[in-house]
């Protein structure tokens, strides 16, 4: 009984197939509007993901990006990421598996009135100019961050 039991263990794990998949890293990501110029506080990072499922080697719908940006923005109660990471992966075993992409990123949140007026809160500002997408320390000009970004509009 018990060589039977490790015969289909064995079976099963033979046509579990699974992969992931980098997709990117991108320097600031939302699926919010934004306000440039606005000034923002960096919270923690975060991760989410949009599921989509398989059924005899069928999707049933496709992962969305933005759902995956909107999951992680919400866990982290903020407007924007950097710093964001998409994977995708998916896993399907003889008759069911996911197709999942994820999203990992800082959460960076807009500062309150309370906030503009502390001095104890690091603040930056979301500036967009002649080299792109910039957050940029309010208390130090000289600190920026994130400068590599090329921002375009797309319509």
């Amino acid at each position: 009984m018990k060589s039977f039991i490790l015969i289909l263990i064995s079976l099963v794990l033979l046509f579990v197939v699974g992969c992931s998949t980098r997709m990117g890293d991108f320097t600031i990501l939302s699926s919010k509007n934004v306000d440039i110029g606005g000034k923002y506080k960096k919270l923690e990072r975060h991760s989410g993901s949009d599921i989509t499922p398989y059924i005899l080697f069928f999707p049933i719908g496709e992962p969305n990006l933005e759902e995956a940006v909107d999951e992680c923005l919400e866990i982290g109660q903020g407007d924007l990421l950097t710093n964001v990471l998409v994977e995708t992966s998916s896993w399907w075993a003889i008759l069911y598996g996911q197709q999942i992409i994820t999203v990992t990123g800082d959460v960076w949140e807009k500062a309150s009135m309370s906030e503009l007026n502390e001095k104890s809160t690091e603040l930056y500002e979301l500036v967009s100019d002649e080299k792109g997408l910039r957050l940029i320390c309010v208390d130090d000009k000289t600190k920026v961050v994130y400068v590599e970004f090329l921002s375009r509009q797309l319509y």
